[in-house]
């Protein structure tokens, strides 16, 4: 696993984002915040956090925690990684069962996509992470710089541990969770069935990525209630 500070200001608010698969830091570079040092975890060819990442985190005194897509599995499966109790911690377009008829993404498309993986997939998986087309061209003029190779290891590693250590039954993490309601990669009802009893859902008018509809990092927040 990799970080970046997309923002480091030594200020005293943490915000952890969880990245979706195959991600970097450049999709969410017009995100700016008044109060927020960010820090972006991605790349999960595995789990082991970043060695400085707990140096990184002992001069906050609060810490927030975001996590999108297969982020938000991710996030739970670490468990417990933080010194002191998150804030607040939000779910974005993601479950804690992320492969799976019901309450996830369907295996067999989870699947397809990893065996046929190609640049021209890729760029098809990007196109349905939108609602709109000017979002689509927003996102390709700074798509993630990550070798195919790469992406490749992490989708086959996520398959590997999310098949082997399912998490559905683990306690969650999250305070809110945001639902795309045109989510074409993780199923809106999907999500909707996995969180109803376990934590409070907002809907969103958007697909898979929703970024684009915030300039702040707070926004994002702001929209499942906090704050």
């Amino acid at each position: 696993m990799n970080s970046c500070w997309q923002i480091r200001e030594n200020r005293k608010k943490l915000l952890v984002f969880f990245n979706g698969w195959g991600m970097d830091s450049r999709p969410f570079a017009h995100l700016r915040s008044g109060s927020f040092d960010v820090l972006i975890l991605y790349d999960y060819r595995s789990l082991s956090l970043p060695l400085e990442f707990s140096r990184d985190l002992e001069n906050y005194q609060e810490i927030y925690i975001l996590a999108w897509s297969l982020g938000v599995w991710v996030c739970q499966a670490l468990g417990d990684i933080f010194p002191s109790q998150p804030v607040f911690s939000l779910a974005l377009n993601g479950t804690g069962s992320p492969i799976h008829p019901r309450y996830g993404i369907p295996p067999a498309i989870f699947n397809t996509t990893l065996k046929k993986l190609s640049p021209a997939v890729l760029e098809n998986f990007y196109g349905r992470m939108f609602s709109r087309t000017e979002e689509t061209i927003g996102f390709l003029q700074n798509p993630p710089e990550r070798p195919l190779s790469e992406q490749r290891e992490e989708l086959e590693f996520l398959q590997q541990r999310i098949l082997a250590v399912p998490t559905s039954g683990q306690e969650q993490h999250f305070d809110a969770v945001l639902i795309s309601k045109q989510d074409l990669i993780m199923p809106a009802q999907n999500q909707l069935r996995f969180w109803n009893s376990r934590c409070p859902c907002h809907l969103l008018t958007s697909g898979h990525f929703p970024f684009f509809r915030w300039q702040q990092w707070e926004s994002i927040l702001a929209e499942a209630g906090y704050g």
